[in-house]
């Protein structure tokens, strides 16, 4: 598996699974250099000095399960990235891993069709490293369980995930689970409400008495 990560949160991989696939990418650096013509001279004298910052860019197509979904990635996702964090291309067949440190990084969307959102990813910083090939994320970076007592009388619910995906996920299914004999009632995801952090649901009904709860998972 190869998978481009920045802080905590994946941004690209050859998994269809997690729907943000890469199209593209280049790499490219500067060297600083001092050049003196001397008298007459037929030709300059180039002086190395120091290795400048590299950029790698990335260009990757996210796939959002809705229209919706695809718009307020487009929107609001830059604000969702550290702005400056260890950027590290994993690749576990080769057996290699190669980290820029304190990268800052720069996103730009190319364009959306529908559901497809493409983004360039541009990474700023002083050199690749290789290290040691990272554990591969576990379940909880890329998937949450929601499990959330309801308060009677209340007419909405915010979850807070007990540790922040790295970006806002992409799934979000909710279930009313209510006691035995307990009246079922309608909700809905408030979408402006949608961070990497959690979410907040909307009832359609205020909660008629204890022992309701909401189930289900969060999806990167």
């Amino acid at each position: 598996m190869q998978y481009l990560q920045y802080g905590s949160g994946i941004l690209a991989a050859d998994s269809l699974a997690l729907g943000r696939v890469p199209v593209g990418a280049r790499y490219q650096g500067q060297t600083l250099i001092d050049a003196w013509q001397p008298f007459r001279a037929d030709s300059a004298v180039i002086y190395g000095r120091a290795r400048g910052p590299r950029e790698y860019a990335v260009t990757v197509q996210r796939l959002c399960s809705a229209d919706a979904e695809a718009v307020g990635f487009m929107l609001t996702h830059e604000d969702t990235l550290p702005l400056q964090a260890d950027f590290t291309y994993v690749d576990t067949v080769a057996g290699g891993a190669w980290i820029m440190a304190d990268a800052v990084c720069s996103a730009r969307i190319i364009g959306r069709q529908g559901s497809a959102v493409t983004v360039e990813y541009v990474f700023t910083g002083a050199r690749f490293e290789t290290e040691d090939v990272p554990d591969a994320p576990t379940d909880t970076d890329t998937v949450k369980a929601i499990n959330q007592d309801l308060t009677m009388g209340t007419v909405s619910q915010a979850i807070a995930y007990d540790v922040p995906f790295g970006s806002s996920p992409r799934g979000l299914s909710p279930v009313l689970s209510a006691p035995d004999g307990g009246a079922m009632f309608g909700l809905q995801i408030r979408e402006s409400s949608r961070t990497a952090a959690g979410f907040t649901v909307d009832f359609d009904n205020a909660v008629p008495a204890a022992g309701y709860k909401l189930t289900g998972v969060a999806v990167l």
